[in-house]
């Protein structure tokens, strides 16, 4: 088990998932073409891609229970399909995510990737930093199937050409980790696939996996979980967050602190994870995702930035984990984390943090109670260029708002997303907190008919599981 650092760990930036760069926009435009290269496919094939990627998503919805998942790396149309498919909509959404993290990388670095595929990561890592581009960095990836990390080998070499990286492919299962420790530990899409260690059992071991990671850490090191934003990945990431805080691994973003988390996604409560939009997605790829009937309007995440030490909280501060949503009296209230637990963010809208953004608000000394969720609720009264106290990056501009409003936050995609194979479906909506003015939270009357679904309706297709 690492020691802890000398100094306290900082928490992350203040702003998560900035618009993706153009630079990274360009090089996933130019991924169609490298992947037409590393699987060249005759006219029948290519007129059947289409429909091998709807197969291939509806399997992985509909067929699949709670444990292991069928091997469909192993399946040449399947594989090729899922490199067309889902590994490009993976790379941008982590791509959008590595832009927002601080993740510099020394020269001589190591980085080890739990359940690599087609090396997701290290090619996310390539197209959002580019800074670390001419660094030697030495990857120890590992997966069950050899074919999916050659395979995303090719496809690294066909995007970056001559390169410093080194790579060390392991086939075993993800969670194998080396004898040595790395600078960076990554496992992206994995928990959700780990399977209970023995029948009967409803989840993994995450203690002995919390435990193997801190082992696979130095008191430098880094540790990032990337999982789909479903409330299966999310409850099994809150888990192991918990368990590596016991193996003092402390949580680096998006928390705001290393308190109990208030979205566990246990019983009927809410879970962590994000939504943002698809600007700056291939065209190539958007026109393959509407031949499949799978178009994308958004995406969700959920994740864990952690390292060894005590971390530097900011008990004060605020990350904003749901979109703005009607409350009474024409405001809107955002749904946000702080130490203290759930926190109701309630103001006009323009005033209000997108979804990953941090504030440190004026917190009053007796906040109101939202008497639908239990949050604190505290005004935002400021302009978010005057008010805003944040520790990193500002936000850029605000995309107009959808016409028609919409009820309760929205803690899920508005469609299916695909994680690693997996598309995230949107979890049920939650109850619409509305406030009267200068009174205490509760039920403002209901005018008209309610729009949106109905709170507890089942999404039409089950989640994937990877």
């Amino acid at each position: 088990m690492p020691t802890s650092a000398d100094s306290p760990v900082h928490l992350g930036p203040a702003r998560l998932f900035p618009a993706l760069p153009a630079e990274a926009a360009a090089q996933l435009e130019r991924l169609g073409a490298v992947l037409a290269a590393v699987r060249p496919l005759k006219a029948k094939h290519l007129r059947d891609l289409p429909q091998a990627v709807s197969e291939l998503s509806h399997a992985l919805t509909d067929e699949r229970g709670s444990g292991f998942s069928p091997d469909y790396m192993a399946s040449p149309r399947f594989l090729t399909a899922y490199l067309s498919y889902f590994l490009p909509w993976n790379l941008y959404r982590l791509t959008r995510l590595f832009s927002g993290l601080a993740l510099d990388l020394a020269d001589g670095a190591r980085i080890t990737d739990l359940g690599s595929g087609p090396l997701t990561v290290p090619l996310a890592l390539w197209l959002a930093r580019p800074g670390l581009r001419g660094r030697a960095l030495s990857f120890t990836c590992l997966d069950k199937s050899v074919g999916a990390m050659k395979a995303g080998l090719a496809i690294f070499h066909g995007l970056a050409g001559e390169s410093p990286w080194r790579f060390h492919l392991v086939s075993g299962p993800a969670t194998r980790l080396p004898r040595e420790t790395a600078d960076l530990v990554s496992a992206a899409f994995v928990l959700n696939e780990i399977a209970p260690p023995r029948r009967g059992r409803q989840a993994p071991d995450l203690e002995r996996l919390a435990e193997q990671l801190a082992r696979g850490l130095s008191p430098h090191s880094r540790l990032l979980v990337a999982e789909p934003g479903t409330r299966l990945a999310a409850r099994r990431l809150s888990s192991l967050r918990h368990a590596l805080i016991e193996h003092g691994i402390s949580p680096l973003a998006p928390c705001t602190h290393a308190a109990n988390c208030p979205l566990p996604g246990t019983g009927q409560s809410g879970w962590c994870h994000f939504n943002f939009d698809t600007m700056g997605a291939p065209n190539w790829l958007a026109s393959l995702s509407a031949k499949a009937g799978l178009t994308k309007r958004n995406i969700s995440l959920s994740f864990l930035a952690a390292a060894p030490g005590p971390v530097a909280g900011a008990p004060t501060m605020v990350r904003a984990v749901s979109e703005p949503f009607p409350l009474a009296g024409e405001r809107y209230g955002v749904y946000g984390c702080a130490e203290s637990g759930l926190v109701l963010l309630a103001g006009a809208r323009e005033r209000l943090p997108r979804p990953g953004e941090a504030l440190t608000p004026a917190w009053p000394e007796a906040p109101q109670r939202d008497a639908k969720s239990g949050a604190a609720v505290i005004e935002v009264k400021e302009e978010p260029a005057k008010g805003r106290r944040m520790t990193g990056a500002k936000p850029g501009p605000r995309p107009a708002a959808k016409a028609g409003p919409r009820v309760g936050p929205r803690v899920g995609p508005k469609k299916e997303e695909p994680v690693k194979g997996r598309e995230a479906a949107g979890p049920k909506p939650g109850p619409t907190p509305e406030h009267k003015a200068g009174a205490k939270p509760g039920r403002a009357p209901r005018q008209g008919p309610r729009p949106g679904p109905k709170p507890g309706r089942k999404p039409a297709r089950k989640p994937e599981k990877k």
